[in-house]
């Protein structure tokens, strides 16, 4: 069987350059991953990875969808801009989105995931619930309800901070929505040292990592003031082609699990797209 496949997050084109060349399956493409945990990336930087990963035809672009930091409660007027950020996506070249939308009081928020799925299936996207599955009142309820919607892929870390701390609910919510189609992605803290352990006590079909390195500044005035909220602007993180070669062949050891007819890049459907 195929390996499992390997995601990786990027918020530089030269980072997206990296996690493809050390193997990833796809790239993540997000902005301010660090302050906010990874917002819509500017259209200069979605098309300079699109352009950039023409090289590596095996890898697939996929663009955050999310507005503005903080929850996961969207207004119609938030819920239009990610609805142009998928039709972006789309003319930009990207492969997929990823995306995630919860009501007040926890739950996904399905007429408005619905709402863009069914613009994805139309525009021939991949898409993925992203990390707002973890925030939500029972992921594994959540998982079932995004398998029912059509999703294809959902990245958790189990409602924890770390995939290793929320590892029983992983496993849960694979055996929740097991022949459905909908692919579970192990996500936050996956490293080479761990990700065997995590893909073998959760049974999830697919690994998410940053695998980013501290990068120091080549700019050699240093002035008083600061633009960071870290105070530092001389250092920053960057994606390490060694780190996600590490992750990949460390997630390779593991044979991909089934779960229906699901495919890691949208060109690979033979099946399709879901209909609604």
């Amino acid at each position: 069987m195929p390996p499992v496949p390997v995601e990786v997050c990027a918020e530089t084109v030269a980072g997206a350059r990296a996690a493809a060349a050390g193997g990833a399956a796809r790239v993540e493409v997000c902005s301010a991953l660090g302050s906010e945990g990874g917002l819509s990336p500017g259209a200069g930087l979605l098309a300079g990875v699109v352009g950039a990963l023409r090289d590596f035809p095996g890898c697939a672009v996929m663009s955050m969808v999310r507005p503005r930091g903080g929850d996961f409660l969207y207004s119609w007027e938030e819920l239009g801009v990610m609805e142009a950020e998928v039709r972006w996506a789309k003319a930009a070249g990207a492969d997929g989105v990823v995306f995630g939308l919860l009501e007040a009081g926890g739950e996904v928020d399905l007429a408005s995931c619905t709402h863009l799925a069914r613009l994805c299936a139309e525009l021939q996207l991949d898409f993925t619930f992203h990390r707002a599955v973890d925030a939500s009142c029972d992921p594994v309820q959540a998982a079932v309800s995004l398998a029912r919607a059509g999703f294809r892929r959902v990245l958790t870390s189990g409602g924890h901070a770390r995939a290793v701390d929320g590892a029983g609910t992983i496993r849960a919510m694979v055996e929740a929505v097991k022949g459905t189609g909908l692919r579970v992605m192990v996500g936050s803290g996956v490293r080479p040292d761990n990700v065997v352990r995590l893909l073998r006590e959760t049974g999830a079909h697919e690994a998410h990592g940053s695998c980013r390195t501290e990068v120091q500044s080549a700019f050699r005035h240093r002035p008083a003031v600061s633009f960071s909220a870290s105070g530092s602007d001389y250092t920053r993180h960057e994606t390490d082609t060694e780190q996600v070669r590490a992750l990949v062949a460390a997630a390779a050891a593991i044979p991909r699990p089934s779960s229906g007819k699901a495919h890691s890049h949208p060109r690979e459907c033979d099946a399709g797209w879901p209909a609604f």
